[in-house]
Parts: C-alpha cells; sequence; structure tokens
C-alpha cells in the first residue's frame, strides 16, 4: 500500500449536520473516498484505468469490447468524470464519455450479432442439407448444362450424359431437381415406376424415351426424362427382377445418343445396395451427392466465427480490472490536524 501526505492533494472542508468534519479530495479519478477518524483518508480507485475520452481508436475498441456485455457504463463514467452538483449532466465530461463508449459498445454489439446470424444460417445450411448444393450445381453446370448449350448453339457433337443419378442425405433432392429443371432449357418429362407392375413400367419409360426422341426431330430439343422410384427397380436383386433391371440397362446406355435424352433419378438407398452395372458409367456418369455437411470454405467460416465470438466473450472478463476497486493510498495531514 502506497503512503502519501495529504498535502500533495487539493482538498476541502465541509460540514454535515452534526458538525463533523469530512474531506473531499481533487484525485485523478474522482471517486468517492471512505475517511477515518484522525484525519485517515482511503482512497479507492480501478484496477485498470478507464478514460474512454482520452482513449485513442484501438483502446476505445478494446473498451467496447470489454463492456459489450455490462450494463451501467454510464455510472462508471459518472464516477471517473464526475458529474458536478449544478452543471447539467448533458455538459459534463461524464456524459460526452458515456456517449463515446456507447457508440463502441454499439458497434461491438452489432459486430457479435452479425457474426452469431451468418453462424445460424451456415448451421441451418448443415441442417437442411443445403451444405454443399452450390458447388454440386457448379459441377453439374460444368459437366452437363454447359454441354447442352454448346451443342445447342454450335450444332457439334459433344458428350452428354447418358443419366445423372441424385442421392446422399439430404433433404433437399427435389428442390436441386427443381434447379436442374428450370436450368437446363430442355424439354423436361416425368414418369414413375411401379414396383408391383415393372414389366409395364420397363415398357413405359421405353416408350416415353421414344417419344422424346420424336419431339427431338420435331424441335432440336433435347429432354430430361425423371424417373420417380426408379431405385425400387434397380436395388431389387431378385432372380425375377433381374431380368427387369437387363431390359432397362439395354435401352439406358443408348439414352442420350439414340433418344437425345438424359435419364434422372434420385435416391436415399447407399449406392452399394444397387445392382452395380445398373448405375456404372455408361449409365448414369453423373453422380450427384448431395449431403448435409458444409462445403470447406463453410466449414472454415464457421470456425472462425466461432472463434472470434469466443475472443469477444473473453474479453468480457476483463470487466472486473475496471470496475473493480481497491485501497491503494492512505493520506493524512502532516501536522496531524486540518488547516
Amino acid at each position: 500500500m502506497k503512503i502519501s501526505p495529504i498535502s500533495n492533494f487539493n482538498y476541502s472542508q465541509k460540514f454535515n449536520r452534526n458538525n463533523n468534519i469530512t474531506n473531499t479530495i481533487n484525485n485523478p479519478y474522482n471517486l468517492s473516498f471512505k475517511s477515518s477518524y484522525d484525519d485517515v483518508y482511503y482512497v479507492d480507485v480501478p484496477l485498470k484505468s478507464f478514460d474512454p475520452l482520452n482513449a485513442d481508436e484501438n483502446e476505445l475498441k478494446n473498451l467496447g469490447e470489454v463492456f459489450h456485455k455490462y450494463s451501467d457504463v454510464e455510472t462508471l463514467c459518472k464516477r471517473r468524470y464526475g458529474t458536478g452538483l449544478f452543471t447539467k449532466y448533458e455538459n459534463t465530461r461524464a456524459y460526452e464519455a458515456y456517449q463515446k463508449l456507447s457508440k463502441s459498445i454499439n458497434e461491438t454489439r452489432k459486430h457479435k450479432n452479425e457474426l452469431v446470424a451468418e453462424m445460424n444460417n451456415l448451421l441451418n445450411k448443415e441442417i437442411t442439407g443445403e451444405g454443399n448444393m452450390m458447388e454440386k450445381k457448379m459441377e453439374v453446370k460444368d459437366s452437363f448444362l454447359d454441354l447442352l448449350r454448346i451443342e445447342q448453339n454450335t450444332g457439334r457433337k459433344v458428350p452428354i450424359e447418358n443419366g445423372i443419378l441424385i442421392y446422399g442425405n439430404s433433404r433437399k433432392k427435389d428442390d436441386f431437381i427443381n434447379w436442374l429443371k428450370n436450368t437446363s432449357e430442355t424439354a423436361f418429362k416425368e414418369i414413375e415406376y411401379d414396383e408391383n407392375k415393372p414389366f409395364d413400367s420397363i415398357k413405359a419409360i421405353k416408350q416415353a424415351l421414344k417419344n422424346a426422341q420424336t419431339g427431338y426431330e420435331y424441335t432440336d430439343r433435347r429432354s430430361i426424362l425423371y424417373i420417380k422410384n426408379l431405385d425400387k427397380l434397380l436395388t431389387n436383386k431378385s432372380k425375377e427382377n433381374i431380368i427387369m433391371i437387363a431390359h432397362f440397362k439395354s435401352f439406358a446406355e443408348l439414352a442420350s445418343e439414340k433418344f437425345h435424352t438424359t435419364l434422372l433419378f434420385k435416391t436415399d438407398m447407399p449406392l452399394e445396395n444397387f445392382e452395380s452395372a445398373s448405375i456404372g458409367p455408361n449409365r448414369f456418369g453423373l453422380k450427384v451427392k448431395l449431403t448435409n455437411e458444409l462445403s470447406e470454405s463453410d466449414e472454415q467460416k464457421v470456425k472462425d466465427i466461432r472463434q472470434e465470438i469466443t475472443r469477444l466473450d473473453k474479453m468480457t472478463d476483463k470487466t472486473n480490472e475496471y470496475i473493480k476497486t481497491e485501497e491503494v493510498c492512505t493520506y493524512w495531514n502532516s501536522e496531524n490536524h486540518l488547516p
């Protein structure tokens, strides 16, 4: 504890109603005093300097981060700078400091709210299965849609996929298929495979391909044939159904060249459940795995955001360094009496 004679400071005398003398010292902190008998004075000061009025931009930003969860910075500013008995509060240095610090605090809170909002958006993408949707759209654009446009615009013969398989644990497969339908500029047709009528269903799929080829001859426009429940056919490896799969395979590998059509289907089943040749590269060369996992760039964003939110939360641990006080000085009159 530092001990200093009271003559080192300015002070004034005041008399209370009981004619007891109390003393007020004008010190750099303008904090309250605790006085004891025999003219001994104890001065409480913050453990760490608090001076938003004289803080530079970086120091003020730091204070804003420290106090962004603290609810009573106004009182802290009043204790630091005083308010004056006969001075309008809005004209005091305490009010000026409070306004300056409040601006920095609000900027920190806004920054943190934006981080939380972005984090929630990314986590929602993961929950709903939109995690890798964008990168998969780009993959389909590069390997399928762009080739369609080249063929359409130039008449050049380019390799167009016989089939596209959408799989994975995403719940957004239908959204992806709708995006493909609206983006491909093809004649988009739908047909459903009925596992209770396998032969009739196979026959209907082949007829749909023939109809698509007729349409192409009149319009020069390719087709996408979306086959619902096709996985029910291609995962049934019973002896009877293998014949149906063989029929399907015989025309599926000719879908693009002979019928100017790309087959499309989706599944929630693991690919190892399928008859392997039925979804091989010569039939479904473009396999699009949609998952609930975030892309690498989004995963890095989540990591960075979490680190920044953690840093801001830890900054508030320093609040007590500014608001807690300790007795650091004892003052007495060098002549052991008041003048």
